[in-house]
């Protein structure tokens, strides 16, 4: 629990992991999200969830696999957390970025991509295209906006900014392709 300018910020985590909240086990999800929910103003739901690799930009229906192991139903788990309480769902897994989804008012982002690394990810093609994402919520949890800074990592997986748009041309089309009229359009700077 955080403590931010007199707001109380539960941060809830998940993956399909042993040592980990299962996020393939939606009635725990709900369970924990409603626990943190009484406790908090805000609550923030993070998962390892979904496929990975370059083939994996689009956010499927169904259950989702990741070198043999069943990552869950991304989108039940993300609605499902959502549906107990959850503010804002924030996933990683897939390595490459994702459409953002805007579900009863609150902010899903399926995956952002790597942030960085060293010598440890594939830098080519989507797998170099990131994003850095900034949310403004209420108090009470609504969103008020934000923005998402475009970044490309180098061959080595260092980031720096991505300039010429592909990055908001990539998500602007997920999102819409992937979740049509709930999908959330970025403008051309990333913001929203």
């Amino acid at each position: 629990m955080l403590n931010r300018r007199g707001l109380r910020i539960a941060l809830v985590g998940f993956a399909p992991y042993p040592w980990a909240t299962d996020l393939r086990d939606l009635k725990a999800v709900t369970a924990l999200v409603r626990r943190a929910r009484a406790r908090a103003d805000l609550v923030l739901a993070l998962a390892h969830l979904g496929g990975e690799g370059t083939d994996q930009l689009h956010t499927p229906h169904g259950t989702e696999l990741a070198m043999g192991e069943d990552r869950g139903d991304t989108r039940a788990f993300a609605r499902a957390a959502v549906d107990a309480g959850a503010d804002l769902v924030l996933g990683s897994g897939p390595h490459v970025l994702r459409g953002l989804e805007l579900y009863r008012g609150k902010l899903i982002a399926y995956s952002l991509a790597n942030f960085a690394g060293w010598h440890n990810f594939s830098t080519a093609g989507a797998t170099s295209l990131s994003g850095l994402l900034t949310v403004r919520l209420s108090g009470t949890g609504q969103l008020r906006g934000g923005k998402l800074v475009p970044l490309r990592l180098s061959a080595e997986g260092a980031p720096s900014p991505e300039t010429e748009g592909e990055v908001v041309t990539l998500i602007n089309g997920l999102s819409q392709a992937d979740f049509s009229g709930r999908g959330l359009r970025l403008l051309p700077d990333g913001s929203f």
